[in-house]
C-alpha cells in the first residue's frame, strides 16, 4: 500500500502539471505542521534531477510563516479510498483507527437512510516503536468525502489530523443547464442516474458559473433514474443554458457533526448540507476551522448547493454551536479565500 510521507523514505522528484490540483504542506524541523499549512494552486519547476522550485500563484495563501530548513511534502494521491461505501441503505463505522490512507480515508456515494460514524480516528503515528518511522501525514487526500448522498450523516466522537486535503467535504455535483430551459422546466447535461433520484420534496438551486445563486425552488415531481428534466413547483427567473443546477437532497441535508477533535491538516471543511448541526467540535488550528458553504465552481469543482443568503428559506445554513478553532470560533470562508465571516450560531 502506498502510504503518506514518512521520515525514513527518500522521495523521488514528482512534478505535477496542474496548479489547480497541486497541494503542498510544510513541517518544521520536528515534523510539526506549520501554519497556515494550506498551500494550493502551486506551480512547480524542476531545476535539477533531484530538485524543483515551488512558486505560489494568486490563489496560494502566504508562504511567510515558513523557514529555511522546513520540510515540504507534496502528497501524491492514487484515487483509492481506505473505506468506500456506495449504494447502501444504512452504514456505520465505530471504533476504527487509520494511520495511513493513500487518498481519502472515508468515501461515500449514493448512500441512503442513515450513516453513523462514531469514534473514528485518523491519526499520525507520533511515538513509533524503536526502529520504525514517524508518520508525517495520515492521508494523502482528505478525511471524509461524501458526494451525492441522501443519507443523514452522524459524525461524532472522532479524531482527524494530518490530511493532505479537507477534513470533510459534504456536497453534490452540479449539473450544467442546456439551452432547453424555462423558468419552471430545466434540462441538464447529466442524466440523474449519474447522481441520484430527486424526491418530490427536494429543492433545486441554480447558480452562475461564478457560484452566485440565480434562485431556488422546490421540485414539482421526482426525476427518474435516466431523467435529465426537472419540473419546478415555482419559477426561477433568469435561468439560461450554461448555468449550474444542484439538488439539495443529494448533499445529506440535516446531518449532525458533534464532539469531534480535528488536529492540524492541509485545508478546511466543505459543508453543503442544508440545516446541518455542527456542535461542540474542536479545531486545533484557526485556519483549519473554516467552513466553505457557498457553491464552489472554481477549477471545475461544481460543488454545492450554496447555503443561506437569498435562498435561506429553502436552503438554510448549518447551525454552528459551541465550536472552537484555535483560540477563537469557527468561521465561514469563501471558496477562493477572498473573505471570511463569523459562522452563524
Amino acid at each position: 500500500v502506498f502510504g503518506p510521507a514518512r521520515t525514513d523514505k527518500a522521495q523521488g522528484v514528482f512534478v505535477p502539471q496542474n496548479p489547480g490540483y497541486s497541494f503542498g504542506m510544510a513541517f518544521d524541523s520536528k515534523f510539526e505542521f506549520r501554519e497556515p499549512n494550506a498551500l494550493f494552486g502551486l506551480e512547480f519547476k524542476q531545476t535539477t534531477e533531484r530538485t524543483f522550485e515551488v512558486n505560489g500563484t494568486q490563489n496560494t495563501p502566504s508562504m511567510a510563516p515558513f523557514r529555511v530548513g522546513d520540510k515540504f511534502v507534496f502528497p501524491v494521491r492514487n484515487q483509492r479510498s481506505t473505506f468506500y461505501f456506495m449504494r447502501n441503505k444504512h452504514a456505520g463505522l465505530r471504533a476504527v483507527t487509520v494511520h495511513a490512507a493513500p487518498d481519502v480515508a472515508l468515501f461515500f456515494m449514493r448512500q441512503e437512510g442513515s450513516t453513523i460514524i462514531d469514534d473514528f480516528r485518523l491519526e499520525r503515528v507520533k511515538n513509533p516503536p524503536a526502529g520504525k518511522a514517524l508518520s508525517v501525514m495520515t492521508a494523502s487526500g482528505g478525511g471524509i468525502w461524501a458526494m451525492n448522498n441522501t443519507t443523514r450523516f452522524v459524525l461524532k466522537n472522532s479524531r482527524f489530523e494530518g490530511m493532505g486535503d479537507d477534513v470533510l467535504d459534504f456536497t453534490t455535483h452540479g449539473m450544467i443547464l442546456t439551452n432547453d430551459v424555462s423558468a419552471s422546466r430545466l434540462r441538464v447535461d447529466l442524466p440523474a442516474a449519474r447522481i441520484g433520484v430527486a424526491g418530490a420534496n427536494g429543492v433545486l438551486q441554480v447558480t452562475s458559473m461564478g457560484g452566485q445563486s440565480v434562485g431556488a425552488a422546490r421540485l414539482k415531481s421526482s426525476v427518474a433514474e435516466n431523467g435529465d428534466i426537472f419540473q419546478l413547483a415555482s419559477n426561477i427567473n433568469n435561468v439560461r443554458g450554461g448555468q449550474v443546477a444542484f439538488v439539495n437532497e443529494w448533499a445529506s441535508p440535516g446531518s449532525l457533526f458533534v464532539n469531534n477533535w480535528i488536529g492540524p491538516f492541509r485545508g478546511t471543511a466543505r459543508l453543503h448540507s442544508a440545516g446541518a448541526i455542527v456542535y461542540g467540535n474542536t479545531f486545533v488550528s484557526s485556519f483549519n476551522g473554516q467552513f466553505i458553504t457557498d457553491a464552489d465552481i472554481q477549477m471545475g469543482w461544481y460543488e454545492g448547493p450554496g447555503l443561506g443568503r437569498g435562498d435561506a428559506a429553502l436552503l438554510p445554513m448549518p447551525h454552528f454551536i459551541n465550536n472552537k478553532a484555535g483560540t477563537g470560533n469557527v468561521k465561514l470562508v469563501a471558496p477562493d479565500f477572498s473573505w471570511t465571516a463569523a459562522a452563524p450560531e
